[in-house]
């Protein structure tokens, strides 16, 4: 540790260079549970990333060992980020890797395997000294670290190998799947029990009915805005209500400490790991560890650019409706989050093209898009259907994209063609909806009229059209 320290999926043919696909940041960089059920008998690549304490200052020590079935001739890689020091090898070659097919081009240091036994190894060193710091930051007693992301090609007989990645500590402490922290630490964890199979009315509908294990790493350097238990509540809260994708089998969130470093973001995912820095209260109107959780759930292979927004905006929505709805917040201060997406730049924004984005436009607008769609099919459907419909429709469509037509196509499904314009409207013009009442929103979405400070819901305030109050606006 400082001071004192001490995608990625692969698909191979026969006879072929093993094709990788690019790993994502809110995704494992290992084989989807499908795949692994399939490839259950098959020959194994393994990665291995383990850190350890070592002697550099503002750096850690981490070894990457792969170990090599009898199936495998060749075997290359290379690492993308972050920037490390080669200290050793041990069975890998520098090379240039120019034998191998890479999407896109090569650009960190690269690695082939020199073809004798059957475990070669790499070691490196990580630099935690970067303000604003993005992949590592680090003290004398404690840093986190983002695993390196690599990408890995090869050459087999036979069965098609899969890769199985992991990541751990040597020493005092823990690692998840993308993120490990070197140090002291506590780790709470709560089990989240399979969701029932009921239908979409419920927020438990959708896919993601798996149960799931959530733990919370509180470094001793961590000083919590909020207790560890209220954190978990939060977190399991989300885990239970929402439908955004799958569950993962063990989502794994790093409280990173802020005392003496600056980290470039509140809070960051990949995979099923998540880090949000410790000062992030719960009782903002936009829930950074709710937010964070939500990206543990995304696919975010199908997306395609004219998607990409889905991946801010239902985070940035779903965090402030539960904020919302467990009463962190008021109605008001949830209205005033959604109606920064029609001022200013965000507003003009077309969704569908982020090339026009400005101003956090996939946040801003993004959220109030989600939220008008949301009230739209909740009031087509009598509240028998949610957006929630939508993402199912996004997680079923993996690893197939899911461009603009499908996302139509799913909320046409989802809430008749009324929604499907608006929706076209919304995402594909400088178009962005206008917010509603208290009453109004008390009469679509499933909470009282009291928790949106008016005395009643009035049925007629359900209703949308071109006399409502969600009518479009543009710039």
């Amino acid at each position: 540790m400082a001071g004192r320290s001490a995608s990625d999926r692969t698909i191979a043919r026969p006879g072929t260079v093993a094709r990788e696909e690019t790993d994502r940041p809110s995704a494992p960089e290992e084989t989807d549970a499908g795949a692994s059920a399939r490839d259950e008998g098959a020959p194994t690549v393994v990665e291995r990333t383990v850190y350890r304490n070592g002697d550099a200052d503002d750096a850690v020590d981490l070894a990457i060992v792969y170990e090599i079935p009898e199936s495998v001739s060749k075997l290359a890689f290379w690492i993308e980020r972050p920037q490390v020091t080669v200290v050793a090898t041990d069975g890998f070659d520098p090379s240039d890797v120019e034998g191998y097919t890479w999407q896109g081009a090569v650009d960190g240091p690269a690695f082939e395997w020199d073809g004798t036994g059957d475990r070669a190894t790499v070691l490196l060193r990580q630099p935690v000294d970067a303000t604003p710091a993005t992949y590592g930051a680090g003290a004398d007693d404690w840093a986190l670290c983002l695993r390196p992301r690599t990408h890995t090609r090869w050459r087999y007989r036979g069965t098609e190998p899969r890769i199985d990645r992991a990541a751990s500590v040597r020493g005092t402490g823990t690692a998840g799947e993308q993120f490990a922290f070197l140090g002291a630490y506590e780790c709470e964890q709560r089990r989240v029990p399979p969701a029932a199979p009921i239908d979409d009315r419920s927020r438990l509908a959708g896919s993601g009915r798996s149960a799931e294990m959530v733990r919370l790493v509180v470094p001793t350097a961590a000083t919590l805005a909020a207790g560890p238990d209220r954190v978990l509540d939060s977190l399991v809260a989300a885990s239970t209500r929402l439908a955004v994708g799958g569950r993962n089998d063990v989502v794994t969130v790093f409280v990173a400490p802020t005392e003496g470093v600056t980290w470039a973001h509140r809070g960051l995912s990949l995979g099923p790991d998540a880090r949000v820095n410790d000062a992030a209260p719960l009782a903002a109107p936009t829930n950074i560890w709710v937010h964070e959780y939500v990206h543990t759930r995304q696919d975010r292979e199908a997306v395609t650019p004219a998607t990409e927004w889905l991946l801010e905006a239902t985070a940035e929505y779903y965090a402030v409706t539960q904020a919302f709805e467990r009463g962190a917040i008021g109605f008001q201060e949830y209205r005033t989050v959604l109606e920064r997406g029609v001022e200013g730049q965000p507003a003009g924004a077309v969704l569908a093209d982020p090339t026009t984005w400005a101003d956090d436009a996939q946040y801003r607008k993004g959220a109030l898009v989600v939220a008008a769609l949301d009230r739209r099919i909740r009031a087509a459907t009598g509240g028998e259907r949610t957006f929630q419909s939508v993402l199912s429709a996004w997680t079923a469509a993996a690893p197939g994209s899911f461009d603009a037509a499908a996302f139509a196509d799913a909320v046409e499904a989802a809430g008749g063609p009324a929604a499907r314009a608006a929706a076209v409207a919304y995402t594909q013009r400088p178009t962005a909806p206008s917010c509603w009442s208290g009453a109004a929103h008390a009469a679509a979405f499933d909470v009282s009229p009291a928790d949106c400070g008016v005395e009643s819901a009035r049925a007629g305030e359900v209703a949308l059209g071109d006399g409502g109050c969600d009518l479009a606006r543009s710039d």
